[in-house]
């Protein structure tokens, strides 16, 4: 992964970041820098509540942990075990939970790095975002070559009576980074069951890739969806399909 630390998520996170992963779609070959798709995310919760994670493994540690799945057994939920990008070197599958602990012995299970992220290097050039930024109608986080939105729903969001606030997962993530006069872009849609089918129709219908629709938690209310995306076009091409999914939801607009 690039070096650039950036969180979708308004308050900070502990991050672990895997190396030597790229994307090879069919336009884009590239060492992919895009925050959201390939960091390890271990999510702080309200006092006393726990954590959420997001654990990134290569497939051949997602089949052969058995070591880390007994760490992690009696410590965590594991909800899902799916794949959110297409064509990505080594491919990699996230693992996420519920945590109470045991999340050290788990990732010393794999190859991903504990510690601090690499010295990022110096960006020759910012890129200018503007014309993305008014297509959308938010105003992103800069870092280098990355634009990075996080866009919370309307509604309150509770899980067991407790309520879960935007920069634990329950805000949709928009990452966005440029490779030359195109970007790359990947990220994920938080949605009510009947937002998900437009949502998907809109992305497709401009050009976006949907590659995984499934739930992150148990007992959520009000219920909800998870549509990650990818795509490499022009940032405003992007922009104008991305805006055009945000407009089937009840996402809050920002000031």
């Amino acid at each position: 992964v690039a070096p650039e630390n950036v969180d979708r998520r308004r308050e900070p996170a502990r991050r672990a970041c895997r190396t030597s992963l790229h994307h090879a779609g069919a336009e884009a070959h590239y060492r992919t820098g895009l925050a959201q798709a390939f960091r390890t995310c271990r999510q702080p919760a309200p006092a006393g509540s726990g954590h959420s994670h997001d654990l990134r493994r290569v497939e051949q540690e997602a089949r052969g942990s058995g070591q880390a799945a007994t760490r992690l057994r009696d410590a965590d939920r594991v909800v899902r075990l799916p794949r959110r990008v297409f064509h990505d070197t080594p491919a990699v599958v996230y693992n996420p939970g519920h945590l109470a602990g045991a999340m050290k012995s788990v990732l010393q299970q794999t190859k991903t790095p504990i510690g601090p992220p690499p010295t990022k290097a110096k960006q020759t050039t910012t890129p200018d975002w503007g014309n993305a930024e008014s297509i959308l109608g938010q105003t992103g986080k800069r870092n280098g070559k990355l634009l990075q939105f996080s866009i919370p729903r309307a509604e309150t969001i509770s899980e067991d009576d407790m309520e879960i606030p935007p920069f634990m997962g329950m805000a949709t993530g928009i990452n966005m980074q440029m490779e030359g006069k195109k970007a790359a872009t990947t990220g994920d849609f938080v949605l009510l069951a009947d937002e998900v089918n437009p949502v998907i129709r809109a992305l497709t219908e401009n050009g976006l890739a949907v590659t995984a629709v499934h739930n992150h938690m148990l007992n959520e209310m009000p219920r909800l969806f998870f549509v990650h995306f990818w795509g490499y076009d022009d940032p405003e091409k992007i922009a104008r399909g991305l805006r055009a999914a945000l407009d089937r939801t009840t996402s809050a607009q920002k000031k």
